[in-house]
C-alpha cells in the first residue's frame, strides 16, 4: 500500500470517528436521567494548557496536546519524561546511539520525524521549562511539575527555534501562601532508593510565598555485567533541589522566581551487540552488501531480530591503569574543555536552571508578560564504545607512555564532554480573553553556547596508546524572533486564529581556535486554525503549518586539500569551482503541515475522546552521507577516501492518527485508551545504511518508512478508587502498553519486533499520607526497544554490528508519602 493510500485509509476512519462523536445523537443516551444527576459529581476534570501562551482548555484548544496534570503524574508513576511516551500518541524517545542506555543526547521525536543525529544542538523538537527552551531532553524529577505539555506537530510559530516538529513545555509548581508539605519514600527491585522533601508556604502573608524541594535517587541497575559478574550496568544516581519564590505584591502584578541544580553520577550503561561472531543463525539474507559492511557470505538478519537473551549483556566496564594513564594524562588533560578527567566508567553531570517570569496585568485587562532564564547543563560519559566484552582482546603492546602497561587493538573507549548554555528572554503583550478579538505580540531573543568534545581510544595506534582527541566543535546561535496571534470568534461557533513568527538565526560554528562559519538564516513561519463548535462541548478544526529547522555548517569539508573540495564540489553538483559556499552552507529543513481534529466531551461529561489526522510533506531533510574521494596527498595519496558530508535536498511524506480518551465508567471505575498510527514514505534521499547494507544508497524506490520509531503504539488503563473506612480511599490501576516495530535504519532491513508490557499499582490514601505498591513490565517481557547499525570498533567480529537497546526488565517496589 502506498503512502497516499494509507493516508486515505486513515482519512476515512478519522471521519467516521469525526461523524460518529459530532453529530448530535450520536452518542447512546441510555439512562439519560442518571446521567443528569451524576453530571455534578461524575465529570472529567478539566486542565488548563498554555500551549498558545495564554491559558486555555486542553478540551477546547484546536491543537493536538496531551497534557499531564500533576495528579496524572502521581496515579501513572511518570517519574521522568521517557515514562510520558507510553501514554502520548506521537511522541517517541530515542536512546543515545542504541545499547548505551544512558541519560545524555537521548532523541525526542514527533511523529516520525527522526532528526537522524543525536547532537542536541540538531534535534527537530525542544524541552522548554516554564516557557524557557532548554538544550537536550532531561527534566530531571517530575515532582516538581504541575503540569507537562506534549505539543504534537510544528510550533516554530509560538515557540520559535528547533520545534519544527513539536515541543515539550513543562510547567513547574507555583508556590502558594497555605504551609504545608510532603515527604516521600521509595524502595523498590535492583536497589532502587528514592527520597524527596517538599515544603511551601507564606513568607509574607498574601505577598510572598516559597517553596523548596529535595530529591535524592540511586538504583544499583538492572543487569549483571557479563564481562565482570561481580559488577552491574545501569546504575543511576541523582541529587535535586530547587527553590522557587513567589511574589504578589498586588493582585496585577507577580513574579516568580525559581532557581534549580541537580548533579547525577551514572555507572556504566546496558550496553549489548547483536555480531557476526555469536549470532550467525540469526543472519537470514542476503540484502545486497558485502563483507565487512554485512556479514560473511553477503547475509544479514533480516525482518524481526529474535531476542538474544539477557545474559549477553556485557562490556568493558572497569577503569584499568592503563585507562587512567591514557585519559588521565597531563598532556590530555590539559584540553579538555572542562574538568572531565574520568575516574569510572559512566556519566557526571553538573545542571542548572535559573528563570524569572513576570506577569503585569493592566487595567484594561491586557497582560504584560516577561521570561528570562538561563540553563546550563555540563556532562562527560566515559563509554566502552563497541559495547561488547573485549578489552586484552587482539594484539596486545606495552603503552608508550608506561612500558609496564598495556593496550590492546580490541580496546575502544570514548570520554565525550559536552557543554550546553542557553539564555532566554521573551517580552509578550497578550489582549484580554473576554473579547471576542484577540492577540498577543511578543519578541524574543536566544543565545547558546554549546561545545562538544571527544577523546577516543581505538585499535589505531594501540601500539603507542595513542588518542584521538577531536578538535572541540563550538555551535553559538543567536536567534531573534517577533511573533504575533490573533483570535476572531466571527460567529459563535466559528473562530479563525492567525499565528505567525518571523525568526532570525544567526549560526556561528566550527572549532574552537579553527575555523568559523557564520551566517543569518531568515524564516517566517505561519499558523492557520479554523475552529468549528458543532456542540457545546464537541469542537472540529483544521489547521495548516510551517515549520523549519535553522541551517548549519558543512565545517569539516572546509580545512580538505583544494584538490579534495573541487571533487566533492562536482558530486555535490555545486556548479563552479568559485562556488564554494556550495559544499559548505546547509540550508534550513522546512516542513508543511494539515491537521484535522476533534474533541469532545459526551455522556454528560463522563466521556472525553480527541483524534487528529495529519499529513505532511517534508524537504530540504539533512542527512549525513559518507561520499568516496580520492586522497590528494600525505600517505594514503591516490587511495580512496570516506569524507562525511551533510546532504541536502531530501523529502518525505508523513501522515497519521493520534486518539485519546477517557471514561467514567462509573463512580469508581475510569477507563483510558491511546492509540497512535504513522505512516512515512521517504522520497528523495540518500542513506549511508542503505549503502552499506544494500550497495546503494539512493533509496527513494523503494519507499521506505523513517527508522526508530514505531509505525503503531497505543495504551489501554483502567483504574478504580473508592472509599475504604471512613476516613481512608483504595485505588488500584492497571496499564498494558504497547509498541509495534521499529526499523533499524532507513535501508528498511532489520527490526525489532512489537511487544506489550503490564504495569499495576495499588494503595491506600487519607488526609494525613499515601502508601502505594507498585509492580512494571509484571510479567516480565523480554524485547528490544531499538536496534542501531555501528561498525564493530573492537574488531572481534570483523564486521558491522547491531547494537541493540532492551526494555526495562520486571520491577517492584512500595513508595511512602506523608503530608503536612
Amino acid at each position: 500500500m502506498t503512502g497516499c493510500s494509507r493516508f486515505k485509509s486513515v482519512l476515512a476512519m478519522a471521519l467516521l470517528i469525526v461523524v460518529f462523536l459530532a453529530v448530535p445523537g450520536a452518542i447512546p443516551t441510555a439512562r439519560a436521567q442518571d446521567v443528569a444527576e451524576k453530571s455534578d459529581s461524575l465529570r472529567i476534570d478539566e486542565i488548563v494548557v498554555t500551549s498558545r501562551k495564554r491559558d486555555e482548555s486542553l478540551f477546547e484548544i484546536p491543537v493536538s496536546v496531551t497534557a499531564f496534570s500533576a495528579d496524572d503524574i502521581i496515579n501513572k508513576g511518570l517519574e521522568e519524561l521517557p515514562d510520558l511516551v507510553a501514554f502520548t500518541p506521537g511522541f517517541h524517545y530515542a536512546e543515545n546511539s542504541v545499547g548505551r542506555g544512558g541519560r545524555f543526547n537521548r532523541r525526542i521525536i514527533f511523529r516520525g520525524m527522526n532528526p537522524r543525529t543525536d547532537r542536541q544542538t540538531r534535534q527537530s523538537a525542544t524541552v522548554f521549562i516554564d516557557g524557557a527552551p532548554t538544550i537536550g531532553s532531561e527534566i530531571g524529577s517530575t515532582d516538581n511539575y504541575q503540569r507537562i505539555e506534549i505539543i504534537k506537530g510544528p510550533q516554530s510559530a509560538y515557540f520559535g527555534r528547533q520545534t519544527f516538529s513539536g515541543a515539550v513545555n513543562a510547567v513547574t509548581k507555583t508556590p502558594g501562601n497555605e504551609f504545608n508539605g510532603q515527604i516521600s519514600a521509595e524502595s523498590g527491585k535492583w536497589g532502587k532508593s528514592d527520597f524527596g522533601v517538599q515544603i511551601e508556604g507564606s513568607i509574607v502573608q498574601d505577598k510572598l510565598a516559597f517553596r523548596v524541594s529535595g530529591r535524592k535517587y540511586s538504583t544499583d541497575g538492572e543487569y549483571v555485567n557479563s564481562g565482570d559478574p561481580g559488577s552491574r550496568l545501569g546504575s543511576e544516581s541523582t541529587s535535586d533541589g530547587s527553590i522557587t519564590l513567589f511574589f504578589t505584591p498586588t493582585e496585577d502584578f507577580s513574579a516568580k522566581l525559581r532557581v534549580r541544580r541537580w548533579q547525577d553520577d551514572d555507572g556504566p550503561s546496558v550496553g549489548v551487540s547483536i555480531n557476526q561472531l555469536q549470532d550467525s543463525s540469526l543472519a537470514t539474507c542476503a540484502p545486497g552488501g558485502t563483507f565487512p559492511n554485512v556479514w560473511a557470505g553477503g547475509l544479514w538478519p533480516c525482518g524481526e531480530v529474535p531476542f538474544i537473551g539477557r545474559d549477553r549483556v556485557g562490556m568493558d566496564a572497569t577503569m584499568t591503569p592503563a585507562l587512567q594513564a591514557l585519559f588521565g594524562n597531563p598532556a590530555i588533560t590539559s584540553q579538555y574543555i572542562f574538568d572531565g578527567v574520568p575516574t569510572s566508567f559512566g556519566l557526571e553531570r553538573n545542571a542548572e536552571e535559573n528563570s524569572l517570569i513576570l506577569d503585569w496585568t493592566l487595567s484594561n485587562g491586557m497582560t504584560i508578560s516577561s521570561i528570562t532564564a538561563l540553563n546550563a547543563d555540563d556532562y562527560a560519559s566515559f563509554e566502552d564504545l563497541d559495547r561488547v566484552v573485549s578489552a586484552t582482546k587482539g594484539t596486545c603492546l606495552p603503552l608508550a607512555i608506561d612500558p609496564t602497561l598495556t593496550s590492546c587493538s580490541g580496546d575502544t573507549y570514548q570520554n565525550q564532554l559536552t557543554g550546553n548554555e542557553t539564555f532566554f528572554q521573551e517580552l509578550r503583550l497578550t489582549s484580554s480573553d473576554e473579547n471576542s478579538f484577540r492577540w498577543s505580540v511578543g519578541v524574543s531573543y536566544t543565545k547558546i553556547e554549546a561545545l562538544l568534545q571527544g577523546v577516543t581510544k581505538t585499535g589505531t595506534g594501540f601500539s603507542t596508546g595513542g588518542l584521538n582527541i577531536s578538535a572541540t566543535s563550538n555551535f553559538n546561535p543567536k536567534t531573534s524572533a517577533i511573533f504575533g496571534s490573533i483570535g476572531w470568534d466571527f460567529t459563535d461557533r466559528f473562530t479563525l486564529s492567525v499565528e505567525g513568527r518571523y525568526q532570525e538565526d544567526e549560526v556561528v560554528e566550527g572549532t574552537v581556535g579553527g575555523t568559523q562559519f557564520e551566517e543569518t538564516f531568515t524564516s517566517t513561519n505561519p499558523r492557520v486554525i479554523l475552529d468549528f463548535d458543532v456542540t457545546d462541548d464537541t469542537m472540529v478544526y483544521a489547521s495548516y503549518a510551517k515549520g523549519t529547522q535553522p541551517g548549519q555548517f558543512n565545517a569539516p569539508v572546509a580545512v580538505l586539500p583544494q584538490g579534495e573540495i573541487d571533487q566533492l564540489r562536482i558530486l555535490q553538483n555545486c556548479g563552479t569551482a568559485a562556488d564554494f559556499d556550495c559544499l559548505i552552507r546547509v540550508p534550513e529543513e522546512e516542513v508543511d503541515s494539515i491537521e484535522l481534529g476533534i474533541k469532545s466531551l459526551f455522556w454528560g461529561g463522563r466521556a472525553q475522546v480527541s483524534a487528529a489526522l495529519y499529513m505532511m510533506d517534508w524537504t530540504h531533510i539533512v542527512a549525513p552521507n559518507i561520499v568516496t574521494i580520492t586522497d590528494t596527498e600525505g600517505a594514503g595519496i591516490g587511495n580512496p577516501k570516506n569524507v562525511q558530508v551533510n546532504a541536502t535536498g531530501g523529502q518525505a511524506d508523513l501522515s497519521g492518527l493520534e486518539l485519546e480518551g477517557t471514561v467514567l465508567l462509573s463512580e469508581h471505575f475510569q477507563l483510558d485508551a491511546t492509540l497512535n498510527y504513522v505512516s512515512s514514505e521517504i522520497g528523495d534521499f540518500e542513506s549511508p545504511d542503505a549503502a552499506t547494507l544494500l550497495g546503494y544508497r539512493q533509496i527513494e524506490p523503494l519507499k521506505n518508512e523513517f527508522s526508530r520509531y514505531p509505525r503503531t503504539s497505543g495504551s489501554l488503563s483502567l483504574g478504580y478508587n473508592n472509599e475504604f473506612g471512613a476516613d481512608y480511599n483504595f485505588f488500584a490501576r492497571g496499564d498494558y502498553l504497547y509498541q509495534g516495530t521499529t526499523w533499524m535504519t532507513n535501508a528498511n532491513v532489520s527490526k525489532t519486533p512489537a511487544f506489550g508490557t503490564v504495569n499495576l499499582r495499588a494503595g491506600v490514601v487519607n488526609d494525613a499520607w499515601r502508601i502505594e505498591a507498585y509492580a512494571t513490565n509484571v510479567f516480565d517481557e523480554e524485547a528490544y526497544s531499538a536496534f542501531q547499525s555501528f561498525p564493530d570498533l573492537s574488531g572481534v567480529s570483523g564486521s558491522r554490528v547491531i547494537f541493540a537497546g532492551f526494555i526495562p526488565r520486571q520491577a517492584y517496589g512500595i513508595r511512602a508519602t506523608f503530608f503536612f
